[in-house]
């Protein structure tokens, strides 16, 4: 279930110097581990890199090109909204299609070469590379499985 958490207190020498109250969108402890319930892959899924997926499913909640465009290699990605065509353009995530069918739970994963892993959910396939700050998404298709 998704829901909001609450975010940031200052705190000078005990004495709380402003609180502010940020909404952001989260997942449950319980959807978070459950991303992997059904992974059925040979390959084992790096924990950053698995928390790395964890924060972009998190961002895609946000409607915000800029926020899911921290997790991608710069250049790689487009953010688009409310596609109607009948091919998806390459390497293009629809805001409209990961906030109301995109399935969060990993089924296989398989490492393509050294540092460079893909993922597939019931929907979509997520291709990521290991950079000196990370893993990055670097190529995104929708695929739902028939």
């Amino acid at each position: 279930m998704r829901g909001f958490a609450y975010v940031a207190r200052l705190v000078l020498l005990g004495t709380p110097l402003l609180a502010v109250s940020i909404l952001l969108p989260t997942l449950s402890l319980a959807e978070e581990s459950d991303f992997m319930k059904h992974y059925t892959g040979s390959v084992a899924i790096p924990s950053d890199l698995y928390r790395t997926y964890l924060k972009l499913v998190k961002s895609f909640n946000t409607r915000n090109p800029n926020e899911i465009l921290k997790f991608c290699l710069p250049g790689t990605i487009r953010v688009i909204s409310g596609f109607k065509g009948r091919q998806m353009p390459t390497n293009a995530i629809d805001i409209s299609f990961v906030n109301s069918e995109f399935a969060p739970y990993i089924l296989t994963g398989s490492e393509l070469s050294n540092g460079v892993i893909m993922l597939r959910t019931g929907t979509s396939i997520l291709k990521f590379v290991k950079t000196a700050s990370g893993w990055k998404l670097y190529s995104y298709a929708n695929k739902p499985i028939e």
